[in-house]
């Protein structure tokens, strides 16, 4: 068997072990993100400062709606 022919059946292994790897790594990322939304849902939403919107009106108590988790509330 020519050396040519050997070297290139060795790159094609390991363009194929590389390529499971990519396919694991890729599915690890998801996992994780995965993992990480359900943590956050179970945390609720911390309403950031950037992320309220005034719905106040005058003489009612403060109010504010969160844009990152449509939650209305009243502030303090």
């Amino acid at each position: 068997m020519p050396v040519i022919n050997v070297r290139l059946a060795q790159l094609y292994s390991l363009r194929s072990q590389t390529d499971a790897l990519r396919t694991q790594i890729d599915a690890l990322v998801a996992l994780e993100e995965v993992g990480i939304q359900a943590v956050q849902e179970a945390l609720g939403c911390d309403h950031p400062d950037d992320m309220r919107q005034s719905t106040a009106v005058f003489g009612a108590p403060k109010r504010f709606k969160c844009l990152k988790c449509g939650e209305t509330l009243e502030s303090a």
